[in-house]
């Protein structure tokens, strides 16, 4: 009884359940992301390997700060996340 007391109390302050068809929505679109940017982070990496047997002796670095932006490091990093 006190469990549903505070699911109906959070529902009245716009909490909504794990059982709530909006959050079962936006977690099939949050999975549905998350394995599309996984497949792409397998994609950019087959790419940049690809572009690295290509380049000359001594390119790769030079070409990856310059073209692609994964250096290691010189850009500030990303604020953290904060829900």
């Amino acid at each position: 009884m006190a469990k549903k007391k505070a699911s109906k109390a959070l529902e009245r302050a716009g909490k909504l359940s794990i059982q709530d068809p909006r959050i079962k929505k936006l977690t099939q679109e949050i999975t549905k992301l998350r394995e599309s940017t996984v497949g792409n982070f397998v994609l950019i990496g087959r790419k940049l390997l690809q572009t690295k047997k290509l380049l000359r002796h001594g390119d790769w670095l030079t070409w990856l700060k310059k073209e692609v932006f994964f250096s290691g490091g010189e850009q500030s990093p990303a604020p953290p996340f904060r829900p």
